[in-house]
Formats: C-alpha cells, structure tokens, sequence
C-alpha cells in the first residue's frame, strides 16, 4: 500500500490484515469528528426526494476534491474538530448575510438569491493521519 509521508513524498506501508472465516477483512468505523475535521469527497450531485427534481452540485464539490482532505479553517478562524467547524461555518454564513444585506442594491423582486459563505480553507492530509 503507498501513503504519503510527513515530506509528501509515497511510501510503501505494509498492512497486514486478517481474513475472517467469511472472507471479510475487518475495518472498525470510528467517528473522528471530535479530534479531526478529516472530510470525504462529496457526492458530484444531489437530488431532493421530489419526483421530477433536477440534480445539483453540493456546494462542497469545488472545494473539497480529494479523499482525506482536512478542513484548516473557515474565513481565517482556525478550526481542529467538527464542533468548531460548525460555530465557524455559522458565524462565516451569518456575516456574510449581514455584510451582503448592507452592501447589496434594493431589489423590487420579493425573491433574493441566496448567498454562500467564504470556502473553508483545506489541505490534503497524509493518509493515516489525525
């Protein structure tokens, strides 16, 4: 198996598994998100439970673009677990609103479109890391 190393550069790992009666190598599910803000790829669409509904991208798609990605910070505050991944993706969002309904031109529409909040800073991690 390669991982990457602290210096970036792949390495050969070996791994040794053990082969249940099945067939099954077993891999325990852990939650990390207390300790870690390790993220997935996100799915490239999405669709809602309306029949007939059109698929869209999750606004992570752009950001997040590899396996083992580790969200960094949000709007420049540093983040290094979930909890403190959500308060800043709610700050982030809630400035950002306040900031464009003062900035942005009176519309005469009842509709306004929504807004995004600033991308949250990630970096690739070495795999098997925290």
């Amino acid at each position: 198996m390669l991982r990457r190393g602290p210096d970036g550069a792949q390495q050969e790992v070996s791994l040794t598994a053990t082969v249940s009666t099945e067939g099954k190598i077993g891999f325990a599910p852990v939650d990390t998100s207390e300790d870690s803000t390790l993220v997935t790829v996100p799915p490239q669409e999405l669709r809602t439970l309306k029949r007939g509904s059109e698929p869209y991208a999750p606004a992570a798609v752009g950001a997040i673009t590899r396996p083992g990605t580790r969200i960094l910070s949000v709007a420049g505050q540093p983040v290094s677990d979930f909890r403190e991944l959500r308060a800043a993706l709610l700050t982030a969002t809630a400035l950002a609103v306040a900031n464009a309904s003062e900035t942005a031109p009176r519309r005469s529409s009842s509709r306004s479109s929504p807004r995004c909040p600033p991308s949250p800073t990630a970096r690739r991690s070495p795999s098997g890391s925290r």
